[in-house]
């Protein structure tokens, strides 16, 4: 089970930022679909990650602790 806790932590202290590279039509399209669906990119980017993060068992209680 996703760890509420960890998901609410990570999307908070946002400090690393990055660099990625898009077709620019792609790009616009993109930000067309995240203002249809209420988003902005940058938020709807960190829900993709995070839901692909969790479907990789990498949110569960047990994880993130050393």
């Amino acid at each position: 089970m996703a760890n509420p806790k960890l998901i609410l932590e990570l999307l908070k202290n946002k400090t690393k930022r990055i660099n990625l590279a898009f077709n620019p039509k792609l790009w616009q399209l993109f930000k067309e679909a995240c203002k249809l669906d209420g988003q902005s990119p940058t938020s709807k980017l960190e829900d993709l990650i995070v839901n692909f993060v969790h479907d990789q068992g990498l949110l569960d209680d047990t994880s993130g602790k050393s």
